[in-house]
């Protein structure tokens, strides 16, 4: 026993899983291990976990290396010549960070498809490489298309490249090549190759670019002239970064040279790096003082290109001297290389998206941080921005008072160079000044504010940001615009249909309880019995709810008034309705309950079942056949559609044939008795007197008084056949 225990000594606090299972093995003939042992507690399960646990890490492992190996050979593949530094080389890497954070940044999902068999290993593995890179790589950059404050109009085509002093717009860079010289072009793809976020790899032999649209159109245009961006960015050491951000609307970088010194390069906003530079690279490639007069002609170049709805921005870069210890990047004394426009044509169906939400009474307003000339001029060509509408720049927009914005926010259209707390301001207003209803669309983290703000917020599912998705009430799947009106009519769907349901229902509990009550305090009997009332209530809360709250919008929708925020949920032309038809039921049931014996000329000892079962079944038709009614509030035309609904018509025959089930075979139940067919004849007719009812009290005009601080024009309330 002494040999026993000291080959299977266990610790008695806390003692290793394998210490426990090789005394588990040693003591095997113990039955009740728990009650004899205390420290070896449920050993199968503890046994099984880490089990699992091994398995798993075993999955992880393979997968990571599985990666790594895919990363290593796009790597190699996509580089001509690469340096490794010696520090990832010891660590047993064969691809640097700065390699591995740019296809982390970049979504590059499918170059880790491109090695064949990794799909493969990883499912061999149970691991599933399609989420592994969703939720492990793809945190953030560019799956499939990456866009900035215009993104959900436009997408990125054609680069058209100025010089300081030669202007051409082409998409070929022969002419450019033949127009500047050696060095004005080295200098150009010098500030092109080193100020960019962007990555490029190689894929079926094919050079691809991963980075936002606007800098992949820059750098496609530098690789156009011929440069070789992986000897450019070998050649130099980066030092700093300063990343691109929508209040300082620029980017830095800091290079430290080979042959020594430093150069400071910088990208942004063409007015705001134009006014950080006093020289001017000609073409000879030789750097000249930038006079006013220069300046101003650049000027015009710029507004030139942004009137022709291009985006401009300007390169510029300074040399820095050697002899300073601070990595700081400056803020002015550059050199300007260049001018860039980026032509952002509209996609397709943006245009007529904007018109149906301008018809459906629905204001679009763009706020972006372009230049206002390029965001004016993409605001017309959507038909954003009318002729009496306003373009108006966020500088000036938040210096205004607040009586200044009462009256100059209706006529906003277009906010350019504008900042994240200029978008949240102009909602604030709009919903505080003027009651307005505010559905606001971002990507961005900075569009968060505005998107928590807003009534409504509208996050775009692939370009944007978790904290945008977080902040946001939709999120658009496919970043499309067009998507809005879809968003717009299934919510104005929604809102119509509980409308209808609300109607239909009301109308049903005014008549069964004023009925029942004025003829129980008449007659001291109510014609309709709690089995009765039972399936009438069926009726009204399930079928009628399946039958009005799921039908689909139509494109009628976005031609109906816009529903004002402090506007009451049940419409005069609701009251209208429900008034008019209870009326009629009401008085139809009334003479039936009081002088139905006489008018149906009922004798005998059944005569009041009968007559009882005659209102009940003529009082369910009225509401089958004021269900079809509630189908639309205000129009005549109350069958468009209806045969496209499966559910409605299902609800509809399932009502009917329950009804005849009820009245003719349950009657002990339902307190019913067999109706002859001239008796249902009756009740059928009683119940479809509701549809010219409905065309009587659709004919009833119902004031209406705009709300909208735009003086929208509310359509018509009367009725249409359509």
């Amino acid at each position: 026993m002494e040999n026993l225990l000291k080959d299977f000594d266990v610790d008695h606090k806390n003692p290793s899983l394998e210490a426990q299972r090789r005394w588990r093995s040693a003591v095997s003939l113990v039955k009740n291990r728990r009650r004899r042992f205390r420290f070896v507690p449920d050993l199968d399960k503890r046994f099984e976990v880490e089990k699992k646990k091994q398995k798993i890490q075993e999955k992880i492992r393979v997968a990571l290396y599985v990666q790594k190996a895919a990363l290593q050979f796009i790597d190699a593949g996509g580089r001509n010549e690469y340096t490794l530094s010696e520090e990832a080389r010891e660590a047993g890497f064969s691809i640097h960070p700065d390699e591995l954070a740019s296809i982390v940044r970049s979504h590059d999902s499918r170059a880790l498809k491109f090695q064949g068999g990794v799909e493969g290993i990883a499912r061999k593995v149970s691991v599933s490489l399609d989420y592994g890179v969703g939720v492990g790589i793809a945190t953030e950059g560019w799956p499939k298309g990456m866009y900035d404050g215009l993104g959900i109009i436009l997408s990125v085509l054609l680069v058209v490249m100025v010089t300081a002093i030669k202007v051409k717009d082409n998409k070929s860079g022969d002419i450019v090549k033949s127009e500047i010289s050696e060095d004005a072009l080295s200098i150009l793809l010098q500030t092109i190759f080193q100020n960019t976020s962007c990555e490029i790899a190689k894929e079926d032999g094919k050079v691809k670019i991963f980075g936002t649209p606007t800098e992949s159109a820059i750098l496609e245009f530098g690789l156009l002239l011929g440069g070789d961006f992986d000897a450019q960015r070998s050649a130099s050491k980066i030092l700093k970064i300063e990343p691109f951000n929508s209040v300082r609307k620029k980017m830095s970088v800091l290079v430290a040279r080979p042959d020594g010194g430093m150069q400071a390069y910088c990208k942004g906003a063409s007015e705001i790096i134009l006014g950080m530079c006093n020289k001017v690279v000609v073409c000879n490639g030789q750097p000249v003082h930038l006079s006013e007069e220069f300046k101003r002609n650049i000027s015009d170049v710029i507004n030139s290109f942004a009137s022709e709805a291009l985006r401009t921005l300007c390169l510029a870069f300074q040399d820095i001297d050697d002899s300073t210890n601070e990595l700081s990047i400056p803020d002015d004394g550059y050199t300007l290389v260049a001018v860039v426009g980026i032509k952002d044509p509209v996609r397709s169906g943006v245009k007529d998206a904007v018109e149906t939400c301008l018809a459906a009474g629905i204001t679009v307003r763009m706020v972006t941080g372009d230049n206002i000339n390029t965001a004016r001029a993409i605001a017309k060509e959507c038909g954003i921005l009318t002729p009496d509408g306003l373009a108006i720049e966020g500088t000036e927009f938040r210096n205004l008072s607040p009586e200044q914005m009462k009256e100059i926010i209706p006529r906003i259209q277009v906010m350019a160079r504008s900042l994240p707390l200029d978008k949240h301001k102009l909602v604030t207003n709009l919903r505080s000044m003027f009651g307005e209803v505010v559905a606001v669309t971002g990507d961005g983290t900075n569009d968060a504010p505005a998107l928590h703000e807003a009534d409504i917020g509208l996050a775009m599912g692939i370009a944007g940001t978790e904290v945008a998705k977080e902040n946001a009430d939709v999120i658009i799947m496919d970043d499309n615009f067009s998507t809005i009106v879809n968003v717009a009519k299934w919510g104005r769907a929604v809102y119509i249909n509980i409308q209808k349901f609300v109607q239909f229902q009301l109308t049903v509990n005014v008549v069964a309880l004023v009925l029942n009550f004025v003829s129980a305090c008449i007659s001291g009997s109510a014609p309709l019995t709690a089995v009765q009332l039972l399936w009438v209530n069926m009726i009204m809360d399930t079928l009628g709810a399946l039958a009005l709250a799921t039908e689909p919008p139509h494109d009628g929708l976005m031609k109906r008034q816009p529903v004002a925020r402090g506007a009451s949920f049940i419409t005069k032309a609701m009251w209208r309705n429900i008034i008019g038809q209870s009326i009629y039921q009401l008085v139809v049931l009334a003479i039936l309950n009081f002088d139905g014996k006489q008018l149906l000329r009922l004798a005998g000892s059944d005569a009041t079942d009968v007559l009882n079962t005659v209102i009940f079944n003529s009082f369910v038709f009225c509401q089958v056949f004021n269900e079809i009614n509630s189908r639309d509030i205000e129009k005549i035309n109350i069958f468009r559609g209806m045969f496209d609904s499966w559910v409605f018509l299902g609800v509809m025959v399932g009502t009917v044939v329950f009804q005849v089930i009820i009245v003719e075979f349950l009657g002990t139940l339902a307190s019913t008795v067999p109706l002859s067919w001239e008796l249902w004849l009756l009740s059928i007719i009683i119940g479809s007197i509701s549809l010219p009812v409905a065309v009587v009290l659709k004919c009833i005009p119902v004031e209406f008084t705009a709300k909208h601080h735009d003086d929208y024009e509310a359509l018509p309330s009367g009725p249409e056949l359509a």
